[in-house]
């Protein structure tokens, strides 16, 4: 389902400026995802939406023992990229997209075997809320805040 679902979402989105990025580094013992996009507050864009599915297909494929995610630049995840959201993805195919992979990435992450960590400094709103959520254990800084805004939208 993943593939099917990643594959929809890149077509839907092939046309979209990438920004940001979503990294994966790996030791013996431990696999560490972070996001990167100071201009967006970590916000996922549809280039890091697919960089992260990438990184979570192979995890899934080799899992480390203990997996870290965290955000660069004082925050974790402000959610999806809005401005990106609204002007392409806002249409029922491209609602549906965004969510069934950012469903699937999730499903994935939690399924894994790993012993998962969500390191949380500043936002985690809407999808990083859901990206938190998803890992076995979350350690915030004093500035962490966890929201769910999508019934708001």
């Amino acid at each position: 389902m993943l593939q099917s679902c990643k594959t929809i979402f890149q077509k839907l989105t092939a046309s979209i400026k990438p920004k940001g990025g979503v990294s994966l580094t790996r030791t013996p013992t431990l696999a560490t995802i972070e996001l990167d996009s100071k201009a967006t507050k970590n916000a996922l864009a549809p280039s890091m939406m697919l960089d992260l599915t990438f990184i979570v297909e192979e995890l899934a494929s080799n899992p480390p023992p203990f997996l870290l995610l965290t955000g660069k630049n004082g925050t974790f995840c402000s959610g999806a990229d809005i401005g990106v959201a609204a002007s392409t993805l806002m249409s029922r195919e491209g609602g549906e997209a965004m969510t069934n992979l950012m469903r699937e990435v999730t499903d994935t992450l939690k399924e894994l075997p790993s012993v998962s960590f969500a390191a949380i400094d500043g936002a985690a709103y809407g999808g990083g809320a859901e990206l938190a959520t998803c890992c076995d254990f979350r350690v915030l800084t004093d500035t962490a805040k966890i929201r769910f805004v999508q019934a708001q939208m």
